[in-house]
């Protein structure tokens, strides 16, 4: 993703209040034809519905592109976390638990590409519903008293194993 000139100041215009610790905005990609996005990058019900309503509820889950936070913010939730490879989401949950607030801006303040090639956009799915399955199994394992055990998450968006 590339800023656009103006990203930090209409971002800094929501953090003017002191109680919003994160600004989230949605993304952009400039290779994907809304009316052709068949891998639906663009995701338009998460951006235009679900997030504005997780907004008016005080929680904006962080994305991990287009964002802003306050540094005490990420100190207070420890920093980006690196038991996982959806980092992003994971830091939303931590931010929520140290009871910090995000915030939505509904405008489009960043451009990028999306992956085109369906074993790119496969790789990048994968990756998230490996996580979501694994924090299922960790679950069930904490109410058998098994503990979550090693975590198994080692990977990036293009499949390739993190070194």
């Amino acid at each position: 993703m590339a800023a656009k000139p103006h990203f930090f100041l209409k971002i800094l215009e929501v953090m003017y209040d002191d109680a919003v610790g994160l600004c989230l905005t949605p993304q952009q990609f400039k290779n994907v034809e809304p009316n052709a996005d068949v891998f639906n990058n663009i995701n338009q019900q998460f951006w235009q519905y679900v997030l504005p309503g997780c907004d008016a509820l005080g929680y904006v889950a962080c994305t991990g592109t287009n964002f802003c936070i306050r540094a005490r913010c990420l100190a207070l939730a420890g920093w980006f976390p690196e038991y996982t490879i959806t980092e992003d989401y994971a830091l939303s949950m931590e931010l929520k638990m140290a009871g910090v607030t995000g915030a939505y801006l509904s405008e489009y303040l960043a451009v990028g590409e999306a992956p085109t090639e369906v074993r790119n956009v496969c790789r990048q799915r994968s990756r998230w519903t490996k996580v979501r399955a694994m924090r299922e199994r960790g679950r069930e394992m904490e109410r058998r008293g098994e503990g979550a055990g090693e975590h198994e998450d080692e990977g990036d968006d293009d499949g390739r194993e993190k070194n």
